[in-house]
């Protein structure tokens, strides 16, 4: 059969020389780009700006009418697909606006449109893996205390990467499920999930 070259649209790239395998989607980055009419935009250096404040209210402005919440979903779905894919630098921003996808204003629109501009110059990311890399299974984890850029129920977002062979391998970032009530906390609870994750991997 030979090896694979291609995955349900994500690239599988071998360079034997370097003993290196990348998997990336640029076609489907562009093709993202292309069909929200964002293939001529200026590109963005980050996929969310830090000044960046939400309110889980509706106080964010008026709601979408009916065509704009069809595309602020469809928007956010064709992104959730690129960041489960190859693109964990995504899965923050994408988090974030999938919570407002009931109900979306225009400034969740241009937190989207902002994120689809980060991709627009970042199209050849991928995660590239290393034969003879010595590093063993390892996890990052941290966890934003009283989530600042999103307000309204208390609650600290907890994010984790595994890495094995050079690569990221499995990656999260969510909303954690309960109020904590000092930093120390969230870590932990970040620090629990990462592990769950692992035992569940392994």
């Amino acid at each position: 059969m030979g090896e694979a070259i291609d995955y349900l649209g994500i690239k599988i790239t071998r360079d034997k020389a370097t003993g290196t395998l990348k998997i990336y989607q640029t076609n489907y980055y562009k093709a993202l780009l292309k069909k929200y009419g964002m293939d001529e935009c200026n590109p963005l250096r980050m996929p969310i700006r830090d000044d960046t404040k939400l309110q889980l209210s509706d106080s964010e402005g008026e709601i979408l009418d009916a065509e704009g919440i069809h595309r602020y979903q469809s928007t956010i779905g064709s992104l959730t697909y690129a960041m489960q894919g190859t693109r964990p630098d995504l899965a923050y921003a994408v988090s974030l606006c999938s919570r407002f996808l009931a109900k979306p204003t225009a400034t969740h629109t241009s937190i989207a449109k902002g994120v689809l501009r980060y991709l627009k110059g970042t199209t050849d990311l991928g995660i590239t893996y290393y034969r003879d890399s010595n590093e063993n299974l390892f996890v990052y984890t941290d966890s934003n205390y009283l989530d600042r850029t999103l307000r309204g129920d208390g609650r600290s977002t907890s994010g984790y990467g595994v890495y094995l062979a050079g690569g990221l391998i499995s990656w999260s970032s969510r909303r954690q499920h309960c109020v904590t009530t000092s930093s120390t906390e969230a870590e932990y609870i970040g620090q629990a999930n990462a592990i769950k994750q692992i035992i569940t991997a392994t």
